[in-house]
């Protein structure tokens, strides 16, 4: 039996356990869970001059006015605004900006959300397609490799703009600045980074990943318009800690082959004609953490096909091309010669 004074040092302990797992349970955001099974679709109606968006030329942005109701009736007002640059020029609907007041949003599932990227179905044609279910299920598809991810949320959202009325899919992103407190990083904004900078396995992981989906699109290092980095936003992990001091996030997997929308193009001058096909763009800095990515890809091979099969935050999915894609990849990785002239020897 324990003594009192062993007692008294467990029940403290205990305590303290209880306390931490408290702690964790409240750090967890209730719109982007860590357990994707809590994520479940949200349906919301979002009230909001949805044409006037619509007619914007690709490079105007303007604010909107407009008010997100849930399911439940709760309602609030929400600014509205378009967001990103190729993919407007394809879009009726645009990629948008949703802008919330923190006060207005506590005790609801949107709690301490201040401003989060929608992707949007685009267009009426392209609703109809699997465009938008594909590039979900690429951010799920990276959160099983790493929680250095942004993860995403899917919404059955009825548009209503005046008289007219459309209910339509889309899905939401983790702002950078959550993702940011989530992993105890911080933001930063450089123009271009070294190749010493980001941290080598979560670039190798970023590359490798890139290649299985398809996508060439992105930089870790270099951005456009004097901002770094293309498709990949980066943080601090340690500030002034010097030699891989970056972790690079990716996102927007649009120009992907398991997406494959017709807009898409590969990156020029990287030797491919389509976004399905696929090249090699991590670095020769890298090479020596291949083998234990690969290894990691190779670990979660059973579970990345179980999410294709299973997913269903966004309907539309034709699971079939989609595991016979990521076959391919496989292929590659799981041939210590096809490894060698795919990856190390197309390295940049």
């Amino acid at each position: 039996m324990l003594k009192k004074s062993q007692r008294n040092v467990y029940s403290l302990l205990l305590c303290v356990a209880a306390l931490c797992f408290a702690q964790a349970v409240r750090a967890d955001d209730p719109l982007f869970p860590a357990d994707p099974a809590l994520a479940t679709p949200l349906s919301v109606q979002l009230n909001v001059p949805l044409r006037q968006l619509g007619r914007l030329k690709p490079d105007e942005t303007e604010e909107f006015a407009g008010e997100l109701v849930m399911d439940n009736g709760t309602a609030f007002p929400v600014v509205v605004s378009p967001r990103g640059k190729s993919r407007r020029e394809h879009c009726k609907v645009p990629p948008l900006w949703l802008d919330f007041k923190k006060k207005e949003l506590k005790g609801t599932v949107f709690a301490k959300q201040n401003k989060l990227k929608l992707v949007t179905h685009c267009t009426r044609k392209f609703a109809s397609k699997e465009y938008l279910a594909s590039e979900m299920l690429v951010y799920r598809l990276f959160n099983l490799f790493t929680d250095k991810s942004f993860r995403v949320r899917a919404l059955q959202i009825e548009y209503v703009d005046g008289d007219r009325t459309e209910s339509r899919h889309g899905f939401l992103i983790e702002h950078k600045k959550r993702l940011a407190k989530r992993l105890d990083v911080e933001p930063f904004d450089p123009a271009n980074l070294s190749i010493d900078q980001p941290e080598p396995v979560q670039a190798t992981v970023i590359a490798l990943f890139n290649l299985m989906i398809g996508n060439t699109d992105f930089s870790v290092i270099h951005g456009v318009g004097g901002v770094c980095c293309h498709n990949a936003e980066p943080f601090l992990l340690a500030p002034g800690a010097g030699r891989h001091e970056v972790l690079p996030v990716p996102y927007d997997f649009d120009a992907s082959g398991i997406v494959n929308p017709p807009y898409a193009n590969p990156a020029p001058n990287v030797g491919i004609k389509r976004v399905t096909q696929r090249r090699y763009r991590g670095y020769c800095k890298h090479n020596d953490e291949i083998e234990g990515v690969v290894e990691q890809f190779q670990a979660n091979k059973d579970e990345i096909f179980a999410l294709v099969n299973s997913f269903d935050d966004i309907p539309g999915l034709r699971t079939e091309r989609v595991v016979k894609y990521l076959a391919g990849f496989y292929e590659i990785i799981d041939s210590p010669k096809q490894r060698e002239k795919k990856l190390n020897g197309r390295c940049r």
